[in-house]
């Protein structure tokens, strides 16, 4: 059962990118600019202050500023944020794939 409901969502997304893809994308660039802009302001207080990810208010609320500001960023400005996103989109891809194959890296 649950297949057949991944499956009928997966055509409806399909459909509405289909249909209205800019509008859709606009919408889709900008929750990715959130979520990028979250990981990175959380990032940047975990880095700084030693705390872990998300684990203090700090953390919480610098995410959510630069998760405002990446999302307005990416809406108003759509063809510089399709770009971003896809980067940042493989960025998560090949950190997703080096965790998985246990490569230890770090930003520097």
């Amino acid at each position: 059962m649950s297949s057949i409901v991944i499956g009928i969502l997966a055509v409806a997304i399909g459909l509405l990118f289909c249909l209205r893809g800019v509008v859709a994308m606009r919408i889709v660039i900008a929750v990715w600019g959130a979520f990028v802009g979250l990981n990175l302001g959380a990032g940047i207080v975990s880095a700084l202050s030693g705390d872990g990810f998300l684990s203090t208010a700090l953390g919480w609320i610098v995410g959510i500023l630069v998760a405002v500001l990446f999302s307005v960023l990416a809406y108003l400005y759509y063809a510089v944020a399709v770009t971003l996103a896809m980067a940042s989109i493989g960025f998560a891809v090949g950190a997703a794939i080096m965790a998985a194959f246990g490569v230890t890296w770090n930003w520097v």
